[in-house]
């Protein structure tokens, strides 16, 4: 599990092999407008107990 910032998230999700990031879903919508079709992405609602907010968050999922 590696933290990335906002500016190095597509780098990662570029370079070879499988990989999959979770990122709130408002930024996977913006960052991720035009993935390739095999990517898959699944997006959940919840609640985030220690900021005492919801959160909405996507996983984006390069397959091999």
């Amino acid at each position: 599990m590696t933290p990335l910032r906002r500016e190095s998230v597509v780098q990662f999700m570029e370079k070879s092999g499988p990989r999959f990031v979770i990122v709130p879903t408002s930024l996977s919508t913006t960052l991720f407008a035009k993935h390739p079709e095999d990517w898959k992405m699944f997006s959940t609602r919840g609640f985030n107990i220690v900021k005492g907010k919801r959160v909405d968050l996507t996983l984006v999922l390069k397959p091999d």
